[in-house]
């Protein structure tokens, strides 16, 4: 499974103030008197807004506003502004990726790599940039790639927990479960609180068949680490350990708590449509995978399964629709 991108855009803070900056002399015509200089300098000065601190923060912030509504209308305005930011503050990092989640909005993936590129070219310590570059590297199957990024943001700042369990994540794909074993051991070490590190530990163990040493892994997070508590991915990934272990209503239980923290996560959504589809109760499936689809419109698995619960319901013409998406976004999965 591809890491989530992150698409939350980046609040402005700590940055030095910059002082006005002098506008170019005009060309053509006669030279005023030096009472009309001055009269037009004013005007000038007055028409167009001082390039400073205030008016930094005032642009980013409207800029960030635009772009939290996740449209494609509001990514639009946002790089309008963004493009002013830039031309006025080109050293600062955050400017290229937060354009960089516009176009993610916006659906051009391969621009919103060049901007999340040139951000790590500003700011190397920029990790939430180095983070989505592997996370689209991820997405298109390119793993050797994610890792060398998720590694070249670590040398830059080795202690970041997320770039540490992208990394994790990425040898556990590979099937390097002894290098992921260590690195995760190493990461929760060098960081108690790595709520991501224990949630790779935990689905190495559970894919290697060490159902016992992934339970313990969840549960003695959940007891010690306070973010645990809060982290919708440790509760599904619990509920995985319970369902592996034929706990049916347990696993439900774990599932139903990280939706409640986040409604839209489809692991666990897939999981409550899996065990809908044993029970055999496809009106269960469809009514979860339904509103799935403007989520993941593009996860096979959820057509797959809504497929199944269509036809359970009778609902044989959207059964076959749902079949054939699924195949269309797998081909090669039979």
């Amino acid at each position: 499974m591809s890491r989530q991108l992150a698409y939350a855009a980046l609040l402005l803070g700590g940055l030095v103030a910059c002082g006005p900056k002098q506008g170019p002399s005009s060309a053509g015509g006669p030279a005023p008197d030096a009472a009309g200089a001055t009269d037009a300098a004013e005007a000038a000065a007055a028409a167009e807004p001082v390039w400073n601190e205030q008016r930094l923060k005032q642009q980013y912030n409207m800029a960030l506003s635009l772009l939290s509504a996740a449209t494609p209308a509001g990514a639009k305005q946002a790089l309008d502004v963004f493009a002013e930011i830039g031309q006025n503050e080109p050293d600062l990092a955050e400017v290229p990726y937060n354009e960089g989640v516009a176009w993610m909005v916006l659906g051009d993936v391969e621009t919103a790599r060049k901007r999340f590129l040139r951000a790590t070219d500003i700011d190397p310590t920029l990790t939430v940039a180095w983070q989505n570059l592997g996370a689209l590297d991820e997405e298109r199957g390119d793993l050797d790639q994610a890792l060398q990024r998720y590694r070249s943001g670590l040398r830059h700042a080795p202690e970041d927990g997320p770039l540490r369990a992208a990394e994790i994540s990425v040898l556990r794909q590979k099937k390097q479960h002894d290098a992921a074993i260590r690195q995760a051991k190493a990461a929760i070490q060098a960081d108690s609180n790595n709520v991501g590190a224990y949630n790779q530990l935990g689905l190495v163990y559970l894919e290697t068949g060490q159902v016992e040493l992934a339970q313990f892994i969840y549960q003695r997070a959940l007891q010690i680490v306070a973010q645990a508590k809060s982290d919708p991915q440790m509760y599904a990934n619990l509920g995985r350990v319970y369902f592996a272990q034929g706990q049916v209503r347990a696993a439900e239980e774990q599932f139903q708590k990280a939706l409640t923290l986040d409604p839209n996560l489809v692991l666990a959504r897939l999981y409550i449509a899996d065990m809908a589809i044993e029970n055999r109760d496809y009106a269960t499936v469809v009514a979860t995978l339904e509103p799935t689809l403007a989520i993941a419109p593009d996860n096979a698995s959820v057509h797959l399964n809504l497929g199944i619960g269509y036809r359970g319901t009778g609902r044989l013409e959207e059964a076959k629709k749902s079949y054939e998406k699924a195949l269309e976004l797998k081909p090669n999965d039979p």
